[in-house]
């Protein structure tokens, strides 16, 4: 054997000796760890937290003063689509908890983008929390260029926008130039 191959298998020997603790333990930890979880019986959480409705009663909102609420804060959007005789205001804050935790679905141009998160983020927050006056909004920011976002009543009868892209919630404005209004 040649000297090259007799100090690369002494090289070898000693580091395994040296790291045999570090990774057998490392291992059995871990397989300890596996171990355990299969031995606890635990509930499956839900995908979201159930919100208790105990602290904040909604304020109903019927079909006419959503419709008023639109023309008047939104600033009379071309198109409004409410689907329901009444909602249930939403609230900010559990909005804001809600909103920090939820992950949209990857974005993909022209597949699945800010139209398609917006209305994922909806649907999941109706499911999560009962509340139902969230929708979403198509704004025009230029000739040819849309942006949809999502759009709540609070207890307060005021509207606000959320953005998935910065999940930053603001009140509408003049540069939002609403054209569709679905809720």
């Amino acid at each position: 054997m040649s000297k090259k191959k007799v100090v690369m298998g002494v090289f070898i020997f000693l580091l395994l000796i040296y790291t045999f603790p570090i990774w057998f333990f490392g291992i059995t930890e871990r397989i300890g760890d596996l171990i355990e979880s299969f031995e606890e019986e635990e509930e499956d959480e839900p995908r979201f937290e159930q919100y208790p409705v105990d602290y904040y009663y909604p304020t109903i909102i019927t079909y006419t003063e959503m419709m008023s609420i639109i023309r008047n804060q939104l600033k009379n959007p071309r198109t409004k689509i409410p689907l329901d005789a009444r909602y249930r205001s939403v609230n900010k804050e559990r909005l804001r908890r809600f909103a920090w935790r939820h992950r949209p679905s990857p974005y993909v141009k022209d597949f699945f983008d800010c139209d398609d998160q917006a209305f994922e983020f909806v649907i999941n927050y109706k499911k999560a929390t009962g509340e139902t006056a969230i929708g979403v909004v198509i704004l025009q920011r230029s000739p040819g260029a849309t942006h949809a976002m999502v759009f709540i009543v609070d207890e307060h009868k005021q509207v606000w926008l959320l953005d998935n892209d910065f999940m930053r919630l603001e009140p509408p404005n003049k540069i939002h130039r609403v054209e569709v209004v679905i809720i």
